[in-house]
């Protein structure tokens, strides 16, 4: 969940600046520059949550099943797969790198308002859309903190509009999660359900309904060596992350609106 509440915050907080932006629409450069703090702030949490994740999972997999395991390679293969076939994959990785060691991802905000018209009336749309600019690294001269490959398809593209880049890159993490859940299915269905065994086993005792069961492994002397919690408030919480840890599949071709 740290990855999609990240995600969410990053998100809230942009809808919030444009709300704001379109009740106070002259903006001065203190406030410009607050709100391109905050942006920076959130995209450096959801980038270490991106980084925490990636991490966690090659290591969880690794205990679980070895690194030369064919789980493992799978895993792999999705991440690979990803890395090949999306830019805002490849670039955020590289943005990662450079917002830990170089510095901070938003250049500048674009500050938008554009007419739309519908069958009843027209309306001023307004927009927040912060900006990579490659240019301006290059500028400073740190566009070779990016590795060769990115900085020659950064080059070919104007100023990068991070909103879509970090959508499809959630929605790539989403992807790899999945993939990863798949792999893991077997294994998982097997351990919950030896588990619920136990919570079952374990719940009476001499025709006596316990609510909280602890399990306890005893060396020598009966001292306490090991303990599980047998708790189905676990099991419910599981599956109440598991639902919250997927995302639409229109991420990144949706947006929220208040229009009325």
């Amino acid at each position: 969940m740290l990855v999609m509440d990240n995600y969410f915050e990053w998100e809230k907080d942009l809808l919030f600046l444009t709300e704001e932006s379109r009740i106070w629409p002259t903006i001065n450069h203190d406030l410009a520059m607050q709100q391109r703090l905050l942006l920076d702030r959130r995209i450096a949490n959801l980038l270490s949550s991106f980084r925490i994740y990636i991490d966690q999972f090659h290591s969880n997999f690794s205990s679980l099943f070895g690194k030369s395991s064919r789980e493992f390679a799978k895993a792999k293969l999705i991440t690979n797969k990803l890395y090949d076939e999306y830019f805002s994959y490849r670039f955020i990785e590289a943005l990662r790198n450079y917002v830990q060691h170089k510095g901070l991802p938003v250049h500048t905000i674009n500050y938008g308002t554009q007419l739309r018209d519908t069958a009843r009336l027209e309306y001023n749309e307004t927009s927040i859309t912060p900006i990579f600019s490659w240019q301006a690294l290059e500028e400073a001269g740190s566009l070779d903190k990016f590795k060769q490959s990115i900085r020659t398809e950064l080059m070919n593209l104007k100023n990068i509009d991070l909103r879509p880049t970090i959508r499809t890159y959630v929605q790539c993490i989403d992807t790899l999660h999945q993939g990863l859940r798949t792999i893991l299915d077997p294994k998982l269905k097997t351990a919950r359900d030896y588990y619920e065994k136990k919570l079952i086993e374990y719940e009476y005792l001499n025709n006596v309904k316990f609510n909280y069961v602890r399990v306890s492994k005893l060396g020598a002397n009966n001292r306490q060596i090991d303990r599980v919690e047998l708790t189905r408030n676990f099991l419910d919480y599981l599956d109440f992350i598991k639902s919250k840890n997927h995302v639409t599949k229109k991420l990144c071709s949706s947006y929220s609106t208040n229009m009325a």
